[in-house]
């Protein structure tokens, strides 16, 4: 409940402070259809001033704790920043998009149900990216420790789950341009395997 709780507050500042954001991270894993724990709702928004002034104002008006950093980080540095929420042991992470990665997730958004809201969350292609990007280095990680991370879970469960709906050319052509190839093979064979 508290989570969804904390969705539904999101969502409602989102609409009101008519920014852009997108859901990623676990609950986006969730949504596509790995249960899992996460403490926390990541979001990628998009950078405006004036907007994220306000979707911050809005949030402490719900129960969120915006401590006295926050907009300093967030708004002067352009840093993600964490946000307790009062009505629980959650947090919201926010991460303001300025680079090429975010801008990209933003412009990949899928509206999903979930508990009875219309979320904007991360496509899958998108989500598999992410997971790609920031795994880092597994070239010599064997396939037991591998399905050790949470991350190659996530990405083999949304891979097998998604993959008759995703558009795997296009998730293709952006693992070769984020020079992600090899960790994609890797994955991909051990999805495979499973």
């Amino acid at each position: 409940m508290n989570m969804e709780s904390m969705l539904r507050r999101l969502s409602q500042c989102g609409n009101i402070a008519n920014v852009n954001y997108v859901i990623v991270g676990g609950i986006a894993v969730i949504i596509y259809g790995r249960p899992r724990f996460t403490q926390d709702i990541d979001v990628i928004i998009e950078y405006d001033r004036e907007k994220l002034k306000q979707f911050l104002a809005l949030l402490g008006k719900h129960d969120f704790k915006i401590l006295n950093f926050v907009e300093q980080r967030l708004l002067e540095e352009k840093r993600r920043v964490d946000i307790l929420d009062e009505r629980s042991v959650l947090r919201l992470e926010l991460l303001p998009a300025t680079e090429q990665l975010a801008f990209l997730t933003l412009d990949n958004i899928r509206l999903q149900q979930y508990k009875g809201l219309e979320l904007p969350v991360t496509s899958p292609e998108m989500l598999l990216l992410g997971k790609l990007i920031y795994l880092g280095d597994i070239s010599n990680v064997n396939r037991e420790s591998l399905l050790q991370y949470t991350d190659v879970r996530d990405f083999c469960s949304i891979y097998r789950q998604q993959k008759e709906k995703m558009d795997l050319e296009w998730l293709k052509e952006k693992v070769e341009v984020f020079n992600v190839s090899p960790r994609w093979r890797t994955l991909v064979n051990l999805c495979h395997s499973l």
